[in-house]
């Protein structure tokens, strides 16, 4: 038996079934951090193309059409963007680390593996990794140029009416 804190509780926990020291198997660690990781970055890729589209809702100028004004707020942008990419995707991680470890004392303190007390340093260890990831993405979504478009000409269309005088009305006889 050994005795561990649950919400500052003291909680004796069922120690019978777990001798030796614990640890992930050889695929378990390599597997969590690679999934954590990728999860991590598709939250943060979601959440810079949301953002992007808020800031930019027509999308990004093309690069022919930027002078210095525009340059200079689009970088400003991307920049603020990469920050906030980078903390939110580190503090997230952080955060879900924290509860993977209360979830592995509560786990222990009812009879559960032991093993499940090395994943939380590895999802910490991730965290870095993957907001520096995040914010380079993020910086690329916002400073990105768009492409250059044609510009959209109206389409100039002949329509052929005749007047009858009898019903008083104009009519289609074609449109091209």
């Amino acid at each position: 038996s050994a005795s561990v804190s649950v919400s500052r509780l003291p909680v004796d926990g069922d120690t019978a079934g777990h001798v030796g020291p614990a640890s992930l198997s050889w695929c378990q660690g390599p597997l969590a951090t690679l999934g954590w990781s990728v999860c991590l970055g598709a939250a943060g890729a979601a959440l810079a193309m949301w953002a992007q589209g808020a800031v930019y809702p027509q999308g990004v100028e093309p690069l022919s059409q930027w002078d210095a004004e525009y340059l200079r707020r689009t970088f400003a942008a991307a920049l603020l963007a990469a920050l906030t990419a980078l903390i939110g995707v580190f503090v997230l991680g952080q955060f879900a680390s924290w509860f993977v470890w209360r979830l592995a004392v509560k786990t222990f303190a009812h009879g559960g593996p032991t093993a499940l007390f090395c994943l939380p340093p590895l999802l910490s260890d991730a965290c870095l990794p993957a907001a520096v990831a995040m914010a380079c993405v993020a910086l690329l979504v916002f400073a990105w140029p768009g492409e250059d478009r044609e510009p959209q000409r109206p389409q100039k269309h002949d329509f052929h009416l005749r007047y009858d005088p009898e019903t008083e009305s104009l009519r289609t006889l074609s449109y091209r």
